[in-house]
């Protein structure tokens, strides 16, 4: 674990802590004069060439080449995965200026966006996932499949 992960620890850690001095079950905070500091961390991007070898990327489980599919679509839209994954057709709409637009709500913030179906998300081919026909198991399960589809990246792209 690094220090991040630590640091997030801790600070829950010091939640509780601060609770049980507040109920007098400790007579004084042990993180009182500690200051948690993280590491700031830079986030690397997928190019285009490491986008396009993940499309080519043959799966031997199809609930992994689902997943890819859907995490493809979800670069070529913004929305995060658990949006694409959760998304209905009847989310599509034509919109005004644009031939398709995604209609939806952020399931973490539940903000309404409007996301334009471009031409490489089209390429994508909604119908193939097959939305309401979905392989992947409902949660906890869900999580498992990510950590497998996970254990298979390098450092900044994909084992291929």
């Amino acid at each position: 674990m690094n220090n991040n992960g630590v640091t997030k620890h801790l600070i829950r850690l010091r939640k509780m802590t601060s609770l049980a001095v507040r109920l007098e079950w400790l007579g004084s905070d042990p993180f009182r004069n500690y200051k948690f500091k993280y590491n700031k961390v830079e986030n690397d991007f997928l190019t285009e060439n490491e986008l396009a070898a993940l499309k080519r990327k043959a799966f031997e489980i199809d609930r992994i080449s689902y997943v890819r599919d859907i995490f493809v679509f979800s670069c070529y839209t913004g929305l995060a995965y658990v949006d694409v994954s959760s998304m209905t057709e009847n989310r599509l709409i034509t919109g005004p200026d644009v031939e398709l637009l995604i209609k939806t709500f952020r399931q973490k913030t539940q903000i309404p966006v409007n996301v334009p179906l471009l031409p490489k998300a089209r390429a994508n081919n909604l119908k193939e996932f097959d939305l309401a026909q979905s392989p992947i198991p409902k949660k906890p399960y869900k999580q498992v499949l990510l950590f497998q589809f996970n254990k298979g990246k390098s450092v900044h792209g994909i084992k291929l």
